[in-house]
């Protein structure tokens, strides 16, 4: 093993013999969970008052209740939510995939998460296992989500924050042609 195989290698446990490490990348944040389980709650927190309000057309009685439910769950809503946001941002940059001449892994803090065989992937076309969509685009380079599905055991993989050439790389690599 070279020694820039041993860098890539450091973090990552458990390779097979003879197996070796022939591209990584650290993951990018996936902003639609984040989105959709972080900041829609937090606008419909927000909301939630006026639509009450209107709702009840606005009777003291009605209001006092609303905004005394309002003071209670609010707080350690938004607290939690927060929090949430925070732990995913986290657990994303801790986040790392793995392209090795056998597997192909994510990790999370040098234990591996997820791992799809290369030779599961291969007599599939690539429209049958790989699916890419554009994620963002940062300083001219566009970044992709790659949906990867092992059809012989049904599991599936999510990589977020691929530049177009790791695509390629990706594809390549699970036909079985040399990188």
């Amino acid at each position: 093993m070279s020694s820039s195989e041993k860098e890539k290698s450091e973090y990552l446990p458990d390779l097979i013999a003879n197996e070796s490490v022939l591209w990584n990348q650290k993951a990018s944040v996936n902003l639609k969970p984040l989105l959709r389980n972080g900041c829609i709650p937090i606008i419909l927190l927000l909301i939630t008052p006026i639509v009450l309000d209107s709702i009840v057309h606005a009777t003291p009685a009605s209001l006092i209740i609303i905004i005394a439910l309002y003071d209670v769950v609010a707080p350690p809503a938004l607290i939690l939510i927060f929090l949430y946001m925070i732990y995913f941002v986290v657990q994303s940059k801790k986040t790392t995939y793995y392209l090795t001449s056998e597997r192909l892994l994510e990790t999370r803090n040098a234990k591996i998460l997820e791992e799809i065989p290369r030779e599961n992937l291969q007599g599939f076309e690539t429209d049958q296992f790989m699916k890419s969509e554009w994620h963002h685009q940062n300083l001219g380079v566009e970044y992709y989500e790659i949906t990867i599905t092992d059809q012989k055991s049904g599991k599936f993989m999510i990589l977020t924050g691929i530049d177009k050439k790791s695509v390629s790389l990706v594809e390549k690599w699970a036909k079985g042609n040399r990188l």
